[in-house]
């Protein structure tokens, strides 16, 4: 996604750059690319927001202190040892 949104700022500042030019004032192809590109970027900033919130929900869902059964204490399916119950708790002292 990063990469993305970088590639389309490179085209959007190398096509506004170009169309400032003596060789490419008013060719439409330039003016065409560039507001395709812009279009684009402002698509990909609306799902890397869109992510970015979504993740954030998943992350506050999955952590809650709140939860029914947390992690710490839920028994290991068949054949699997609970290695999270093994784990000390962090109590603050050294």
């Amino acid at each position: 996604m990063v990469v993305t949104l970088l590639a389309t700022l490179v085209v959007l500042c190398t096509t506004g750059t170009t169309m400032t030019t003596d060789a490419f004032w008013g060719v439409q192809w330039v003016d065409e690319l560039h507001q395709t590109a812009s279009d684009f970027s402002v698509i990909l900033v609306g799902l890397h927001v869109a992510g970015v919130i979504l993740e954030s929900f998943e992350w506050v869902i999955f952590t809650s202190p709140f939860r029914r059964t947390p992690t710490r204490f839920r028994r290991p399916m068949s054949g699997q040892r609970n290695r999270l119950a093994e784990v000390p708790l962090y109590t603050g002292r050294s």
